[in-house]
C-alpha cells in the first residue's frame, strides 16, 4: 500500500463530517492566529514607543550634572571627564535666563535659553517636527512648540522667523573648586537676530536652543548638564561609577528603556496567556472531533460484526432461546450508540 493510499484512508473520516472538520480546523487556526496577533501587538507597541523616546545614540549616553558646589562643570572639568576609559564624546549644555524678541521687537518674553553644541541633539535623541537642527554650516535657533504658541504662531509660520536674544549672565568667580556668586549680572547680546530653523515636539515647556559659539569669548561657560557618550553598552556601568566617584549626579535614558522593557515583557506574557487559553480550548475541540471520529468507526465495525454473528446463530440452527439471548445481549447495547454516529 502506498503512502498516498494511507493518507486517503486516514482522511476519509474527516470528509464524512465535512462541516465538523472545517469548524475544528477553523477553531485551531483562529487560536494560533490569536497568539501571533497578541504577541505581535505587544512587540509592535514596544518598538513604537521606544522609537519615539530614544535613538541608538541616546542609549549609549549618560547625563551628568552637579548638584553641589564642590565640583563645577566648566571646560576644565569636561576635559578631565574625557580621560575616563570608555568615554567617546561629551556635549555640554549651558542654561541662562534671557529675553527673546520676535519681529521688530513687537513681542518679547523672558525665558530660559539653552546653549549647546551641534551634537547635543543627536545624543539626546531629539527629533524635529519641522525644519532641522543647527550646525556650523546652518546657524539658527531651535524652539519648541510652546514657544510658537507663546508668540501666537503655528508650526509652519514660526520657521524662518527672526529672534533677537539677550542673555543675562551672572558674573561668577571660582576659587579652589568653589563658586562664589556675585550679584551683578552681565547683559550679553548674541549679535544679529537668528532665524528659527527647527521645531521640536514639546507643547508644555518653552525651550530655545542656540549654539554655544555665540558666547565664545564673551563669558566663561559654566555648564548645568553634560551628555556623555560611551563606547559600548557594557561600559555604561563602569563610566557611571567613575562619574559618581567624581561627585556628579548621573542618569541615563537606558534606565527608562529598561523599565519600559520590563513593563512590556509582563504585558506580552499576559497577552500570550490569553492566546494559550484560546489554543487550549481549540485543542479540546480538536481532540473531541478526533475521538468522535474514532468512536464512529469502532462502533460501525462493531455493529457490522454483531449482525454477522446473529445471522450465523440463526443459520446454524441454534435454539430460539440462544438466538434471543444473543440478540438482546449483543445487539441492544449497541443501539445506545446509534445517535452518536448521527451527530
Amino acid at each position: 500500500m502506498k503512502f498516498v493510499d494511507l493518507i486517503r484512508l486516514s482522511s476519509r473520516m474527516f470528509k464524512y463530517r465535512l462541516t465538523r472538520t472545517i469548524l475544528t480546523i477553523a477553531g485551531v487556526s483562529v487560536a494560533i492566529g490569536t497568539i501571533l496577533f497578541l504577541v505581535s501587538l505587544g512587540y509592535g507597541l514596544q518598538r513604537t514607543l521606544l522609537s519615539r523616546i530614544t535613538t541608538s545614540e541616546s542609549l549609549l549616553t549618560l547625563d551628568a550634572s552637579s548638584d553641589s558646589q564642590q565640583i563645577i562643570l566648566d571646560q576644565k572639568t569636561i576635559d578631565g571627564l574625557l580621560t575616563i576609559p570608555g568615554v567617546v564624546a561629551i556635549s555640554p549644555k549651558m542654561e541662562l535666563p534671557g529675553q527673546v524678541s520676535i519681529g521688530e521687537g513687537e513681542l518679547s518674553s523672558d525665558m530660559s535659553i539653552s546653549l549647546v553644541r551641534d551634537d547635543f541633539f543627536q545624543l539626546s535623541g531629539m527629533k524635529t517636527l519641522t525644519g532641522t537642527f543647527f550646525d556650523q554650516k546652518t546657524p539658527g535657533v531651535v524652539v519648541s512648540q510652546a514657544v510658537a504658541t507663546l508668540f501666537g504662531l503655528d508650526q509652519g509660520s514660526i520657521i524662518d522667523q527672526k529672534l533677537d536674544i539677550l542673555l543675562f549672565a551672572p558674573r561668577l568667580t571660582s576659587g579652589e573648586g568653589l563658586l562664589e556668586d556675585v550679584p551683578e549680572i552681565d547683559l550679553v547680546p548674541i549679535g544679529s537676530a537668528l532665524p528659527v530653523i527647527g521645531l521640536i515636539d514639546d507643547e508644555a515647556n518653552p525651550k530655545i536652543f542656540i549654539s554655544l559659539a555665540v558666547i565664545e569669548g564673551k563669558i566663561a561657560p559654566v555648564y548645568q548638564l553634560a551628555k556623555i557618550k560611551v563606547a559600548a553598552t557594557d561600559q555604561l556601568e563602569a563610566v557611571r561609577t567613575a562619574l559618581i566617584d567624581k561627585g556628579l549626579t548621573v542618569s541615563a535614558l537606558s534606565d527608562l528603556v529598561d523599565q519600559a522593557n520590563k513593563i512590556f515583557t509582563a504585558f506580552q506574557v499576559i497577552l500570550a496567556i490569553f492566546g494559550i487559553i484560546a489554543l487550549v480550548v481549540s485543542a479540546i475541540g480538536l481532540f473531541n472531533t478526533m475521538t468522535i471520529a474514532l468512536l464512529e468507526r469502532v462502533f460501525y465495525r462493531a455493529r457490522h460484526s454483531t449482525g454477522l454473528l446473529i445471522f450465523w446463530l440463526r443459520d446454524s440452527g441454534a435454539s430460539q432461546w440462544t438466538y434471543f439471548i444473543a440478540r438482546c445481549g449483543l445487539r441492544l447495547p449497541l443501539l445506545d450508540f446509534r445517535p452518536l454516529s448521527a451527530s
